[in-house]
């Protein structure tokens, strides 16, 4: 099946996403949803990068604003680009890469 790209699509209501790791497939693709610490609204893919597990399965969780992968250990930010993982305990980002 095919879906528009680029366009807006209600995901879930704003009372689902809490402090829980929270997934919904939308056009196909699971998106994980969490609320930061300060309350806002947070959403990624809801995969590992390594071996795509899903994240929003137990034993994955959060640490803070921080979602570790219970499998792996890889932890993503909430601006996802900010990651580590076990090997690697500093993003790419704090190293100035």
């Amino acid at each position: 099946m095919s879906f528009v790209r680029n366009q807006w699509y209600v995901a879930a209501y704003g009372t689902e996403v809490g402090r829980e790791l929270f997934s919904r497939t939308v056009c196909g693709e699971s998106i994980l949803f969490w609320r930061t610490e300060a309350g806002e609204i947070t959403a990624m893919a809801d995969r590992c990068v390594h071996r795509r597990f899903p994240l929003s399965e137990k034993p994955s969780h959060l640490v803070g604003d921080t979602v570790v992968c219970g499998y792996h250990g890889f932890t993503y930010g909430p601006t996802v680009a900010a990651w580590r993982s076990p090997a690697r305990p500093v993003s790419p980002e704090r190293r100035g890469w």
